[in-house]
Order: structure tokens, then C-alpha cells, then sequence
């Protein structure tokens, strides 16, 4: 699924390139604009392959068994960048595991609404409570609280497409438009 996401970005965005060029909508670029776009496709990339593991990984717990575990431990980490840790105990075919997670809590916003956010997921998730646990069945000792890919994946992953279309046209309108303005 990940090669496919990151081949029809990149058609995509060449096409887009192409268009615009034949159109005569742009000109040639300086150099050192060509490095920063070279540099904006190898980020573009980037964000696209790590979101679209994240995502094939969210969507592939949502086979995993599920077990009931406790939860053992519900708190807030981070100095600045505060999100929840929460810690849970789960049993499968006789061995006890724990396991720590952060509910792929994103990092971004203001510390006021980190800070707001891990309070709200601790409060769902106190210490004592009886809980769904879906785990690895190939890796037991890896395991999650919820299934599904998490939202801000997919937000960064149409920013890593952005990134890497809006690259691809720089690139694309220097290296080509000798050729297609000649056509």
C-alpha cells in the first residue's frame, strides 16, 4: 500500500508539473531553487512513507485478537510536549505482558491543548479499569488500546503529498521546460 501511495503522488504530481508547463504558466528556476525543491521531494516522500506505515499498521490491528487487560498505570508525560503514558497488563495463552502507550497522541498544537488532550484521555483510561486489549498475534508483546489508524496520520500524509507535488513542480518546470516549450 505504501509504494502505491508514494507512485501515483509522484505521477500525480509530475503530471501536474507537465500541465502547467504545456500552458506556459511557468517559468524556469534559479539553481538554488532546484536544490529546495529536490530537497521538498525527498521530504514529501518522507512523510508520505512513515504516514502510510502508520496507517497500514492501524489498519491491520483491526484483525488482532482482542484480550481483556487492566489498566495499571495513567499518567501525563513531557515538559512541553505533554501526552498521556498509559500502562496495561494483559494475559495471552498463560504469559502476563505490560505494555506502554501514548494512544498515538499527536505532538503538535499549543501546550494548552497537549495538556488538555492527555487529561481527557486519562480521564477515559484510570487506573483500575477493565479495558479491550488487541494484540500482535505474531508479537503478543506488542499490543494497542484502540484499533484503526490515528487521524493525524492521514493529515500528515496529505501534507507529505502537498510537499512532494509542490516540489515535483519545481523540479519539474526546470528540467522540462526547454523540451515541452520546444513541443
Amino acid at each position: 500500500m505504501t509504494g502505491i501511495i508514494i507512485f501515483a503522488s509522484a505521477a500525480f504530481s509530475i503530471l501536474i508539473s507537465v500541465a502547467l508547463l504545456k500552458k506556459s504558466l511557468l517559468p524556469r528556476i534559479p539553481a538554488g531553487l532546484v536544490i529546495f525543491s529536490i530537497l521538498l521531494i525527498i521530504t514529501g516522500a518522507g512523510l508520505i512513507y512513515l504516514n502510510s506505515c502508520v496507517i497500514a499498521e492501524g489498519m491491520a490491528a483491526k484483525s488482532w485478537p482482542r484480550v481483556t487487560g487492566i489498566i495499571t498505570g495513567s499518567q501525563i508525560v513531557g515538559e512541553r510536549a505533554f501526552h498521556p503514558e498509559i500502562t496495561f497488563r494483559y494475559a495471552v495463552d498463560g504469559h502476563v505482558y505490560d505494555y506502554k502507550t501514548d494512544l498515538g497522541t499527536p505532538g503538535f498544537g499549543n501546550k494548552r491543548s497537549r495538556l488538555d488532550t492527555a487529561e481527557r484521555i486519562l480521564r477515559d483510561y484510570p487506573v483500575g479499569i477493565k479495558v479491550n486489549v488487541y494484540y500482535d498475534p505474531s508479537d503478543p508483546a506488542r499490543a494497542t488500546l484502540r484499533v484503526g489508524p490515528p487521524w493525524h496520520a492521514f493529515i500528515k500524509l496529505g501534507l507529505g503529498i502537498i510537499v512532494l507535488i509542490t516540489g515535483s513542480i519545481g523540479c519539474t518546470r526546470n528540467f522540462l521546460s526547454p523540451v515541452i516549450a520546444g513541443s
